[in-house]
C-alpha cells in the first residue's frame, strides 16, 4: 500500500493557504492605489492635491478587516487540513499494522502531541500575520500594511516639493515601490525575510511534516523495526553539496537504517537513515522545501516502492530550451522562476495609478504565461496556474427573487458605502440573482428607450460572459455595488440617475471594442475616456455621504 502522503500530495497540500495571503497582497494594494486613484478627480498638479487625498485615505480598520478575513478562513482550513492529516495517517497505519498482523492501539500517537505539533503550526501562522510588512526605502524600512498608504503619500509629497518630478510620477514610483516588496514577513532572526505565501506554505509543509514523522516513528515502535522507506518523486533535488547529503536524488527511494531507534541491534544491510538523508538537517530530508518522507519498512515482509532501475529513470531526459541545457529538477525551479515573476507583476498591476502602468503589467504577464506554457511543453512538466492566480472564496447563497426572476435591490441607492463588506456581500448576490431574471431587459429596454437586443448584450457581457482579466483563466467580472445599484433602478424606472444611464453607453461601447479585437483592458480604457461611469457614480456616492454627514 502506497504512503498517502506522496511528494505530489505534499506539495499541494499548502497551496489553497498561500494563495489566501496572495490574494490578501493584492487586496491592500489594489485598496490603496484605488485611493491614490482618486488624484484624476482632484485637477491639481500640487503638493495640496496630495494632502487632499489623505480626506479620501484608506482606514486602518479596512485594512484590519481585510486581515482578519484572510487569516480566519486560513485558520478554518488549516484545521480542516491537521484533521485529514491526522485522520489518514492513522487509517494507513491501521492498515500496515493488520499487514503486519499486530494489534495497533486506537490512537496512535498521544493526543497531547498531536496537540503540541497543531499549536505550533497555528502559532507559526499567527507569527506570520503578525510580523507581515511592506519593506520600502531600498529594504531599510519595514511597514506595516496600515501605514502603507500614508507612506506613500508622505514619499509623494517629498518628490513633489524637491521639483524634481511631477504629481503622478510621484505617485506612479510609491506605489510600484509597494508592488515590488509585496507582503514580505519579517520573522526571522537572521534577518532574512520571504514573501508571505512562501512563509506560509514552509509554516503548513512544516507542521504536516512533523505529524507524518510522528505517525512514522511512533509506528516503528509498534512495528518493531529500526528500518524506513524514504519516498521518491520526479525533480528532486539533484545538487551536490559539502555535507553529502545535499542531493536529495540520490537518497531517495531507498530503505535505510535508523541507528538511533535500533535499540543497540546490529545493522542490518542498509545504509543509516540520519547520515545518509541528512536527518535534523536543514538541507537533508524534511529540511527547506523538502518533500520527501518516510515510513515504517520492515524486511523480508515488505516490498520495497521503487526498484533501483525506477529510480535511475524516475526523471525525464535532460532538454535545452533557448540554448540551456536542463535537468528536471533545474526545470521545476525554472518553473517556479516563471511563477514567482507572474506574482510580482500582478502585485504591480493591482498598484497602478495610470492607465499606462497598468497596460505595461497586463503585457508582462502576459509574455510570461507564454512562455511558462511553452517552457512547460518542452520540459513535460505539468502546469500549475493556481501558483499564479489569487483565490477567490466561494460565494454565498442568494437571496430568494421573485416570480418574475426580479430582485428588490435589499438597499436603498445610497445607503450603503460602495467600498464597505456589506455592499460587497449585497453585489455578489444581486449579480447572482440577475443571472436568474427573465424580464429584468425587457423593462429596462421599456424604462429607457434602448432596444431589447442592446440590453440583453450589456447584460450578457456584464453578468454572464467570462472575460480574460490577467487570471490563469478567463472569468467573469467581480460584481460592483454600483453597478448592481444602477441595475435595479434601470428596472424599476424609478429614480434612474444620470450615471445608470452613462453605464449603458459604456458597456456598449466597451462591449463593441472587445468584439472588434481589442483586449477587455484596452476597451475599457478607451471606453472611460468617453462614458467614465466609475467617475459619475464615485461623484454620485460622495454627495449622498455628504449630504448624510450633514458637510
Amino acid at each position: 500500500m502506497r504512503y498517502p502522503f506522496s511528494p505530489d500530495v505534499l506539495d499541494a497540500i499548502p497551496e489553497e493557504l498561500a494563495e489566501l495571503f496572495r490574494t490578501l497582497e493584492l487586496t491592500l494594494l489594489q485598496e490603496i492605489s484605488k485611493r491614490l486613484m482618486a488624484a484624476d478627480q482632484l485637477n491639481e498638479v500640487t503638493v495640496q492635491a496630495i494632502r487632499a487625498l489623505r480626506s479620501h485615505g484608506i482606514s486602518i480598520e479596512e485594512i484590519k478587516k481585510a486581515i482578519r478575513k484572510a487569516t480566519g478562513i486560513s485558520k478554518k482550513k488549516l484545521d480542516a487540513l491537521l484533521d485529514d492529516v491526522i485522520e489518514r495517517n492513522q487509517k494507513y497505519y491501521r492498515g500496515l499494522a493488520d499487514i503486519a498482523q499486530i494489534t495497533m492501539p486506537e490512537m496512535l500517537v498521544k493526543k497531547q502531541d498531536i496537540d503540541a505539533i497543531i499549536r505550533q503550526t497555528k502559532e507559526e501562522l499567527e507569527n506570520i500575520t503578525r510580523t507581515m510588512g511592506f519593506v520600502v526605502d531600498s529594504g531599510r524600512t519595514v511597514l506595516e500594511p496600515t501605514q502603507a498608504y500614508k507612506w506613500a503619500l508622505d514619499k509623494a509629497e517629498m518628490a513633489v516639493q524637491s521639483g524634481a518630478i511631477s504629481y503622478n510620477q510621484a505617485i506612479a514610483s510609491a506605489t510600484k515601490e509597494l508592488a515590488d516588496s509585496g507582503i514580505t514577513v519579517i520573522s526571522y532572526d537572521s534577518g532574512h525575510r520571504d514573501q508571505v505565501d512562501v512563509a506560509v506554505r514552509r509554516a503548513v509543509m512544516t507542521g504536516v511534516n512533523q505529524l507524518n514523522s510522528r505517525y512514522a516513528e511512533d509506528s516503528m515502535d509498534y512495528l518493531e523495526t529500526e528500518y524506513v522507506e524514504v519516498s521518491a518523486h520526479a525533480g528532486a533535488r539533484d545538487k551536490d553539496g559539502p555535507l553529502g547529503w545535499e542531493n536529495h536524488k540520490k537518497w531517495q527511494g531507498k530503505v535505510y537504517w535508523w541507528k538511533e531507534r535500533s535499540k543497540g541491534k546490529p545493522e542490518y544491510q542498509y545504509p543509516e537513515f540520519e547520515k545518509t538523508c541528512g536527518y535534523g538537517s536543514v538541507t537533508g530530508i524534511l529540511g527547506a522545501n523538502c518533500r520527501h518522507n518516510y515510513s515504517p519498512f520492515i524486511p523480508d515482509v515488505m516490498e520495497r516502492t521503487y526498484t533501483d532501475e525506477e529510480l535511475a529513470n524516475i526523471d525525464p531526459p535532460d532538454f535545452v530550451y533557448e540554448g540551456k541545457k536542463y535537468t528536471h529538477y533545474e526545470a521545476t525551479q525554472k518553473q517556479r522562476e516563471i511563477e514567482r515573476a507572474v506574482r510580482h507583476w500582478k502585485r504591480r498591476e493591482a498598484a497602478a495609478t495610470n492607465a499606462e502602468d497598468k497596460l505595461a503589467a497586463q503585457t508582462r504577464i502576459r509574455i510570461l504565461k507564454q512562455k511558462y506554457e511553452e517552457f512547460s511543453k518542452a520540459a513535460h512538466l505539468r502546469t500549475q496556474p493556481e501558483r499564479m492566480k489569487a483565490y477567490v472564496p466561494p460565494k454565498k447563497g442568494i437571496d430568494k427573487s421573485e416570480g418574475s426572476g426580479i430582485i428588490k435591490s435589499g438597499a436603498i441607492s445610497g445607503a450603503l458605502d460602495p467600498s464597505s463588506e456589506a455592499a460587497e456581500k449585497h453585489a455578489e448576490q444581486y449579480y447572482e440573482s440577475v443571472r436568474k431574471m427573465t424580464t429584468d431587459t425587457d423593462r429596462i429596454a421599456a424604462n429607457t428607450g434602448y432596444s431589447k437586443a442592446e440590453i440583453d448584450s450589456i447584460k450578457s457581457y456584464v453578468f454572464l460572459e467570462k472575460h480574460d482579466l490577467g487570471e490563469a483563466e478567463p472569468m467573469r467580472f467581480f460584481p460592483s455595488y454600483e453597478m448592481a445599484e444602477s441595475w435595479q433602478r434601470l428596472i424599476d424606472g424609478k429614480d434612474i440617475q444620470p450615471h445608470d444611464i452613462t453605464l449603458l453607453k459604456h458597456e456598449l461601447m466597451e462591449s463593441g471594442l472587445v468584439k472588434a479585437g481589442l483586449s477587455q483592458d484596452e476597451a475599457h480604457i478607451m471606453t472611460s475616456g468617453v462614458y467614465n461611469y466609475k467617475k459619475e457614480a464615485v461623484e454620485y456616492y460622495d454627495k449622498i455621504k455628504k449630504r448624510k454627514s450633514g458637510k
